[in-house]
């Protein structure tokens, strides 16, 4: 069977320690993440393990937020970021609270674009000035052309229609040999098939498998299936092994928990695995 995952997150991330004079800090974490955008439907999936200051860890992170019955937000990297200067901390930035604020915004507006449009668009652009004004205060803090923070929105009108957009903040070489933060903000439609970031793990699932390992572990879970299954069951629970194998191929202490998976559809929001922590 044909797939085209539309977004995939795997992300290791961590930033510089609040020692430094200036800087981003965040807590090291890892996330894999999916959004699938399907004919009728657009499938999130993610990991949940959260790792803690301490290198401990707890799988009890619900990395996809829900909004009433039409809105999910998804993000790779660290969800909450703190700005310092001089070593003291000036600014703090939590991805997901600045996605809910953005959706909750358009709520409030009379506008013709999608939520996803312009909840995509909104934090893109307050993620972007929080990384502008770090590379202001410390150019050096992080490697040019490396994504900070992606993230996958998706939205329903009152007709039923989907909207599925794509957000990518990232550094990049400007004038001058002088670090640039660039946003991109794309939309995504059922059939175009995308996978920015660490890519490898899913990559070699798709299409039936693209090396003798995953050939194998696709005929074995196949094997667990039901019987009679349709074409869009059968890819909601590929959507969510696949999030497993990376999992359990990536070797990765700072991705791990159990499997949390909700789907957008014409009618509304529904949860084809979902634990209680995300029960919010």
């Amino acid at each position: 069977m044909k797939r085209a995952i539309q977004f995939a997150i795997v992300c290791f991330c961590a930033f510089a320690s609040a020692n430094a004079s200036s800087g981003a800090e965040s807590p090291p974490k890892g996330t894999v993440a999916i959004v699938d955008v399907l004919e009728n439907e657009v499938v999130f999936a993610a990991d949940s393990r959260v790792t803690k200051d301490d290198g401990s860890y707890t799988d009890d992170d619900c990395k996809i937020l829900t909004l009433k019955d039409d809105a999910i937000f998804v993000s790779g990297g660290p969800q909450r970021r703190v700005a310092y200067r001089y070593g003291t901390a000036e600014r703090a930035l939590d991805s997901y609270v600045l996605a809910k604020k953005a959706i909750e915004l358009r709520r409030t507006k009379r506008r013709s674009d999608t939520l996803a449009s312009f909840a995509a668009n909104y934090w893109a652009i307050h993620e972007k000035q929080f990384f502008e004004e770090i590379s202001v205060t410390n150019p050096n803090f992080s490697p040019i052309d490396m994504d900070l923070v992606s993230a996958g929105f998706a939205s329903r009108d009152a007709t039923g229609d989907l909207s599925v957009y794509f957000a990518d903040v990232r550094l990049a070489k400007g004038q001058h040999g002088r670090v640039q933060v660039n946003q991109i903000v794309e939309p995504r439609l059922a059939g175009q098939g995308e996978l920015p970031g660490n890519k490898v793990i899913v990559q070699e699932f798709l299409h039936h498998g693209q090396s003798e390992r995953a050939k194998a572990a696709i005929l074995q879970w196949e094997k667990t299936l039901p019987r009679s299954i349709s074409s869009q069951d059968h890819d909601e629970r590929f959507d969510l092994q696949l999030i497993q194998w990376t999992v359990d191929l990536s070797h990765q202490a700072m991705i791990g928990g159990d499997v949390n998976a909700v789907v957008l559809d014409r009618k509304g929001i529904r949860w084809p695995a979902q634990k209680q922590y995300c029960r919010h």
